[in-house]
């Protein structure tokens, strides 16, 4: 049986965007080892953010590029397979370097604006409603059922939960999952992401893979909203734009990727009374679309 840590964070922009990334704990140290490799090169000292960066910040400032090394090295920490044939590769500070596989799993769940909009009086419902969807969704999807795994911590970043009822999502949840989910925390973990305030009992370690899941999570929509090609976000993010044209593959293609099950990327939106759910597509494969359609 595998064991996971989950790293949850959210944007609260353009729709609402779940960022779940799932950490094997037998390599939960040596990704912190390559992070930490990362730090020692680019010693900034703040919180990473992702929506800092590119605000003033040149190219090669501190906070550009340890995020930069922070997403290559998250991107290559999702290789599940293949290892031999293509060995992970990262940016490791300032060095390229092969890493050991990880075989982390990240899961980008947008729901879309429409939906936020149409219900606005229950929003906090909504996110609820959704949040469970996402983890439910990328428990089924991540995982194929030939190995037992068990979730161990979620990691929920903040001080306070905000109005969300973890213990009845995961009270639903275990009732939801399937064989393989052999077991689930009972409550979600509050932990800060930014390693200078801690609180009691708090890692700086778990603060440094939120801040992981957060620059991740923020690349996704960067590409799905924005995509500036002459953008600071642009130049880091690209690690992400990566998994992100995996999406364009089909489903045979995609089973023979060295990504297959490392991640998944989806939106929730609404097609009258029903849910409705789609892959993730960047901004240029969008606009590609509506262009092609003009001359049909």
């Amino acid at each position: 049986m595998i064991e996971y840590d989950i790293y949850y964070d959210e944007i609260k922009e353009d729709g609402y965007w779940h960022g779940i990334f799932f950490v094997p704990v037998c390599n939960n140290s040596y990704l912190m080892q390559c992070l930490d490799e990362a730090k020692k090169d680019y010693p900034f000292t703040c919180r990473l953010h992702f929506a800092n960066c590119g605000n003033n910040d040149p190219e090669d400032s501190m906070r550009t590029l340890l995020t930069e090394s922070y997403m290559s090295i998250g991107c290559a920490s999702l290789q599940s397979q293949k290892f031999e044939k293509y060995p992970p590769k990262a940016k490791v500070g300032k060095s390229l370097k092969r890493i050991n596989p990880i075989c982390a799993k990240f899961a980008a769940y947008r729901v879309s604006p429409e939906v936020m909009k149409s219900c606005c009086e229950n929003r906090n419902l909504m996110i609820i409603q959704t949040l469970k969807s996402a983890l439910k969704s990328s428990l089924h999807y991540l995982f194929s059922g030939e190995e037992d795994v068990a979730i161990n911590r979620i990691f929920f970043d903040g001080t306070e939960l905000q109005g969300i009822d973890d213990k009845k999502i995961l009270t639903n949840l275990k009732n939801q999952v399937r064989d393989h989910v052999k077991s689930l925390p009972d409550a979600f973990i509050t932990q800060s992401s930014d390693h200078n305030i801690l609180g009691s009992n708090q890692s700086e370690s778990d603060s440094c893979l939120l801040q992981l899941c957060d620059s991740m999570i923020g690349a996704v929509r960067f590409y799905v909203i924005s995509n500036y090609k002459d953008s600071v976000r642009n130049k880091i993010s690209k690690p992400i734009k990566g998994i992100l044209e995996y999406t364009r593959e089909s489903k045979i293609r995609m089973e023979q990727s060295r990504y297959f099950r490392g991640f998944s990327l989806s939106e929730a939106g609404a097609d009258g009374d029903d849910w409705k759910f789609t892959n993730l597509k960047i901004k240029e494969d969008i606009l590609s679309g509506k262009q092609k359609s003009l001359f049909i």
